[in-house]
């Protein structure tokens, strides 16, 4: 499963001080050997070519209204699979009680 942190964009590298970076926390995909520096938001957002990339500071939470559907898209696509899962599970145990009773009762 993919692991997302809320991180800013920085701003341009003319000054180093950051002053001009975004005010908004996007959703980055981050793998356990690298920091997502240069990768794509959830939201198809990635630092343009004169900056310095998404920033070292973690935010509290995702702000950035497109990452924030994208994600509740992705938590609610993958609740109904466990959801059908489980119904499908339920569904087959209900069958072979059902086929238990039959031969219990002698093929009724």
């Amino acid at each position: 499963m993919k692991k997302y942190i809320p991180l800013r964009m920085t701003g341009r590298c003319r000054t180093a001080m950051e002053r001009d970076g975004g005010t908004l926390y996007h959703a980055v995909n981050i793998n356990e050997d690298d920091y997502p520096s240069w990768k794509t938001a959830l939201c198809g957002a990635k630092p343009g070519r004169t900056g310095n990339g998404w920033s070292s500071y973690t935010g509290e939470k995702v702000t950035c209204p497109r990452c924030n559907k994208r994600l509740k898209i992705s938590y609610i696509a993958r609740d109904f699979d466990a959801l059908e899962a489980e119904r499908d599970y339920w569904k087959a145990r209900a069958e072979k009680a059902e086929e238990d009773l039959k031969r219990h009762l002698g093929g009724v």
